[in-house]
């Protein structure tokens, strides 16, 4: 008799339980600030202009209070006298609805002078990223802090702050323009 109960019970929480669909979110955003470049060990000797573009795939979230996992990929530059590629994993913690910390951590590598420097980089993401419920794209715009570091031989050390603007929120000029060209008989 007590089995047909937990079998009951099981097979009630299975006709009445939600299916879990976690889908992946993406986005893609350009950034540019400044950043404090060191070669000596000091934390800020030469201030440079740092610019560059992030995407980032976040899976396991299901609304904007969950947190989210998933890989990055950055590639960025100090003034155009460098290249500087790399990737990680990062992680979303839902602080309040609408305002997650992303926090990244990851390698990257320096092209520099025709030599390529492998280091280690860290990045905190602050802004608005908000769960997508009609598509696979979140955007997300914000502040990004960051610091890089060189493995030797050199040990160049970057640490850059800069505003992170979605690029969709940058390419809506050009879809509204093409809109109006177009003309509202197009959209019918």
């Amino acid at each position: 008799m007590r089995r047909w109960h937990g079998a009951t019970l099981v097979a009630a929480a299975a006709c009445f339980a939600a299916p879990a669909s976690a889908a992946p979110q993406w986005t893609v955003g350009l950034y540019t600030g400044a950043s404090g470049e060191s070669a000596s060990g000091r934390w800020w000797e030469r201030t440079a202009w740092f610019s560059g573009a992030r995407a980032d795939v976040l899976l396991l979230r299901e609304s904007n209070f969950d947190v989210g996992l998933g890989p990055y990929v950055d590639v960025s530059t100090a003034s155009f006298e460098d290249v500087r590629a790399g990737g990680g994993l990062s992680w979303l913690l839902p602080v309040s609805e609408d305002v997650p910390f992303i926090v990244s951590a990851g390698g990257f590598g320096r092209l520099a002078d025709g030599e390529l420097i492998p280091g280690w980089t860290g990045q905190l993401f602050v802004g608005s990223r908000g769960f997508n419920f009609h598509s696979s794209y979140g955007m997300g715009s914000g502040l990004l802090l960051g610091l890089q570091q060189e493995l030797e031989p050199r040990r160049h050390r970057t640490v850059f702050v800069a505003a992170q603007v979605d690029l969709e929120v940058l390419l809506l000029p050009g879809v509204l323009v093409y809109e109006l060209i177009r003309g509202p008989r197009a959209r019918k």
